[in-house]
């Protein structure tokens, strides 16, 4: 029913039309995505139906968490007796900082593997990582052909095989005959592997697998999915929940200064539209940098720079563009772009000035435009020559060949500026009155 809920739910609506009331359940996993949810019953009403009301009747959905906080603490009472009092509390503060733990269950159960380690747990997606790491382990000492990392490789590639057949197979399992030979390639004795109440891959009485809960396939795809060559990356259209985990990982990764997922063959636009909020969260606020910091900034983003990064993608866009009010919208960082900007090269202060003059004058409707931080404005850069012979988007206006930046160059009187024109970013002195071009930003 997982894959054609919709004839599902027609079925159910046929055999119960003449009910006064009708109460279904499901899991929300039961619907890949929350537009699937349907809205209308495809019951049309009898008599008159009154102005603004629709003529079926509808569904009314009512979300219900699995758990109230008072059935919460008296489980972890349970599962921590007063002599492990620090474990319990350190459970507690746990599911405080993720909610997610307390509407899972299935989370819940394996909070005895988070707890007891110094860990610093932000994201839903790093629960499910100390979940699958716990769980390999146990495996790993059951049968002497089991090995740790070969079943990480075994269960990530499942999950990839799972979720890309399931139309296919119409049930997100797999069959044993077509486990076996997948089994063998990594090395893992199918036969006289046990699964455990805990494990996070079961096997039913026919002897299909599938995973213990949607969610840990949805994890390890992603995980897998993000280690997968851009050209080999399978085509599939993923999941809320999917989505959710990314957005988490794309945050972690910026947090902690470490390279950016690569975002090819991934529905930017569903991904945004899932997550609520821009991809790339980019530092805002003028500052003063040594060139080391700026060099580290390019690896991480793998922002495409001639001299630094030549190999580099760049980051991925989603643009809308006003043409009436001359903008650009940058959906993956939040940002709107002056389409144009400045007609002429200026002077950094008068660049400063020029601002000044937009905010003054409400530009588009707004008086929060700034210059650029030099994240900003490499953020721009293409990897290679799309705007005539200017390594930017077509969107913008090609006449701002070179803009200014608000940072400046630590311990001197220098201003960082980007050359679209030569793919690279440029120091310049402000005392000699050099003259570049302004493309204002805002945050939105």
């Amino acid at each position: 029913a997982i894959i054609d809920h919709a004839e599902r739910l027609i079925n159910l609506m046929q055999l119960t039309r003449d009910f006064q009331k009708v109460l279904i359940t499901c899991r929300t996993q039961f619907f890949p995505k929350d537009e699937e949810i349907p809205i209308e019953t495809g019951i049309v009403k009898i008599g008159p139906v009154p102005a603004g009301h629709k003529a079926q009747y509808i569904f009314h959905k009512l979300y219900i968490s699995p758990f109230t906080m008072n059935q919460i603490e008296d489980y972890l009472k349970r599962r921590f007796p007063i002599w492990k009092k620090k474990c319990r509390k350190q459970a507690r503060d746990m599911i405080e900082k993720i909610p997610k733990l307390s509407v899972r269950p299935m989370l819940l159960a394996h909070i005895e593997d988070l707890v007891g380690k110094e860990l610093e747990l932000k994201y839903a997606f790093q629960v499910y990582e100390e979940m699958v790491e716990a769980w390999l382990i146990r495996e790993e000492g059951k049968l002497e052909g089991i090995k740790k990392e070969p079943l990480r490789d075994f269960s990530e590639l499942l999950a990839i095989e799972i979720f890309k057949n399931r139309e296919q197979r119409k049930s997100e399992r797999i069959p044993k005959s077509a486990l076996t030979e997948f089994a063998e390639s990594f090395k893992i004795p199918l036969e006289d592997w046990q699964l455990s109440g805990r494990s996070l891959l079961n096997r039913d009485a026919v002897g299909n697998y599938k995973f213990a809960h949607r969610s840990i396939m949805e994890y390890l795809f992603v995980k897998r999915f993000l280690e997968i060559q851009s050209d080999a990356r399978p085509k599939i259209e993923w999941t809320d929940q999917m989505f959710q985990f990314l957005y988490e990982m794309i945050n972690h990764y910026q947090e902690h200064n470490m390279k950016l997922a690569d975002l090819t063959h991934i529905d930017l636009k569903r991904l945004i539209k899932t997550t609520k909020g821009p991809l790339y969260k980019l530092r805002s606020k003028k500052k003063s940098l040594f060139e080391h910091d700026v060099h580290k900034m390019i690896r991480q983003y793998n922002m495409f720079e001639f001299r630094e990064n030549l190999s580099g993608r760049g980051l991925f866009h989603l643009y809308d563009v006003d043409e009436e009010n001359g903008i650009v919208i940058d959906h993956t960082t939040g940002l709107m772009w002056q389409q144009s900007g400045t007609p002429n090269r200026k002077t950094y202060k008068d660049a400063e000035k020029w601002i000044a003059n937009l905010n003054w004058n409400c530009f588009a409707g707004y008086s929060d435009w700034r210059l650029p931080t030099l994240e900003e404005a490499m953020s721009l850069m293409e990897s290679e020559k799309k705007n005539r012979d200017l390594y930017i988007h077509p969107v913008f206006d090609n006449l701002q060949r070179w803009i200014w930046t608000a940072d400046k160059v630590k311990g001197d009187h220098s201003v960082y500026a980007v050359f679209f024109h030569d793919g690279l970013y440029v120091i310049r002195n402000i005392i000699y009155n050099y003259g570049f071009y302004v493309r204002a930003v805002r945050s939105f």
